[in-house]
């Protein structure tokens, strides 16, 4: 898991870069509007509604290695439909770019002790198995209720976005075979 955490942490510049290139309009979903005035883009970055593009672009870089899934959850109909793409390692690693999206709070200014451990003692792009993911869930729970007095983490509700049965890596395999022999950014 080390490794897929490195090759994470290592491309994330070049994600980022990546899907201003594929659409230039993205650039006020990319990062949390409460944080937007910091420098360091992996301390604001959260990607609401955009974790289709980026995994498919962060897939891209996991390929060589490993035995790389795009898969998607979907759950509701009509106004009410939602979706989540993340990426899946060798059937047992999530990684997941877009992650912070589901975990902000209304009543937080994206400078509590709860944000600050999202976006700077964490990493932007979570990597882990679905344990860890739990685990990681449980202790947001937590400190956001200490913040807060009561907390707007429900780890049962969001594990659903992370419950993909849905396998969409053709996707990711029409990027590859468009790029081979090119460098991609």
């Amino acid at each position: 898991m080390l490794g897929a955490r490195s090759i994470a942490r290592r491309q994330f510049p070049s994600l980022v870069k990546n899907m201003v290139v594929f659409d230039p309009d993205i650039k006020r979903d990319l990062y949390n509007p409460k944080r937007k005035d910091l420098v360091e883009p992996e301390y604001k970055f959260q990607g609401s509604y955009l974790c289709g593009l980026a995994t498919y672009i962060l897939g891209y870089y996991y390929h060589e290695t490993y035995n790389t899934k795009i898969m998607k959850s979907s759950f509701g109909y009509g106004d009410y439909y939602e979706d989540h793409c993340y990426l899946l390692l060798d059937d047992t690693i999530i990684v997941d770019p877009t992650i912070r999206q589901f975990l902000n709070d209304d009543r937080d200014d994206g400078f509590s002790e709860y944000s600050k451990f999202i976006y700077e003692e964490n990493d932007p792009v979570f990597v882990g198995e679905y344990s860890n993911l739990i685990e990681y869930l449980d202790t947001l729970q937590s400190l956001n209720k200490k913040e807060f007095g009561t907390s707007s983490i429900g780890v049962s509700e969001l594990q659903k976005y992370w419950e993909g049965k849905e396998d969409v890596t053709h996707k990711l395999e029409d990027l590859i075979s468009y790029t081979r022999g090119t460098v991609f950014l």
